[in-house]
């Protein structure tokens, strides 16, 4: 497409500021790419734990703590795209895999079970929260 001798050119995707969008805003590719990041960080992590003895639930809150900052860097802006059952799939599957692999659980476990071992929330309710914080905080920020 030309605009006034300009060539314009249309992507399926762009990325801004770090998150990547697609052209019918549902971020499936953005987050099985975030989530494929956090989850090379949290193996990369991985040899630096004592594999002696139990881990302390401090250590492992922790460990899987660096993970979720990668993974919601965005949070506020996947408010509603976590409402999308495929992208809440992808979300909890990451975080299951990781959270398995923090309390070294058996890999059949659902995610609700090593959200409680380890205690921690699960991923949609923490970005419900990151979100409600981000909106007051720009409610007052706007007064």
């Amino acid at each position: 497409m030309n605009v006034k001798a300009y060539l314009l050119t249309t992507r399926q995707e762009v990325t801004c500021l770090g998150v990547q969008l697609d052209w019918n805003r549902r971020f499936g590719v953005y987050l099985e790419k975030v989530c494929g990041k956090a989850d090379a960080l949290i193996g990369a992590f991985r040899p630096l734990l004592p594999n002696v003895n139990m881990l302390t639930g401090s250590v492992r809150k922790l460990h899987y703590g660096v993970r979720e900052s990668v993974a919601l860097h965005a949070a506020p802006a996947l408010a509603e795209v976590v409402e999308i059952k495929k992208n809440s799939n992808i979300l909890k599957t990451a975080q299951r895999v990781a959270l398995t692999r923090v309390s070294t659980a058996y890999r059949t476990v659902s995610h609700a079970a090593p959200c409680v071992l380890i205690g921690i929330m699960p991923i949609y309710f923490t970005i419900e929260l990151l979100t409600e914080k981000y909106r007051i905080k720009k409610e007052d920020h706007q007064e």
